[in-house]
């Protein structure tokens, strides 16, 4: 979602057909069934997204920062990042916490990546989505700390 120029879209497109892949855009799918490669071609709608996943790439951490995690986490993803999320707090957190050794998982080469997805799909189950979303939402007051706090 944060590259959705017209030429960004054909090449991901072109891409896909060279892989023998059928498309479909976001902002013409009235009904997508899961059997096409969803091209996301709009702003504002990456919650939505996650909470229809069930895993996900956070993008940036292959050129230089990783984006936010907390979406994904909090949907219950798995989720992965490349070798630069180290700018990420919870990135870094939730990547050793007891019981989500892969949430988030790093990867470091599109092999890497391909290795990790299969390993994670096989391993990871509805029970390890719901116990992250516990967890993430366990970590949900913290402004009401802080704000009782400072009074």
């Amino acid at each position: 979602p944060h590259e959705i120029s017209e030429r960004h879209i054909k090449s991901l497109i072109n891409q896909a057909d060279k892989l023998g892949l059928d498309t479909e855009l976001y902002s013409q799918a009235t009904a997508w069934s899961g059997n096409t490669l969803l091209i996301i071609d709009e702003f504002g709608i990456l919650a939505h997204l996650y909470g229809l996943a069930s895993f996900s790439f956070i993008g940036g951490s292959f050129k230089k920062q990783v984006h936010s995690v907390m979406e994904s986490l909090a949907c219950g993803c798995l989720s992965f990042v490349g070798p630069f999320y180290k700018n990420n707090r919870e990135a870094i957190e939730f990547a050793s916490k007891d019981g989500f050794s892969l949430a988030p998982v790093q990867v470091t080469s599109p092999q890497n990546f391909e290795d990790k997805l299969t390993d994670g799909i096989q391993r990871w189950t509805p029970e390890d989505s719901n116990k992250l979303r516990e967890l993430i939402q366990s970590h949900g007051d913290t402004a009401d700390k802080v704000y009782h706090w400072l009074q």
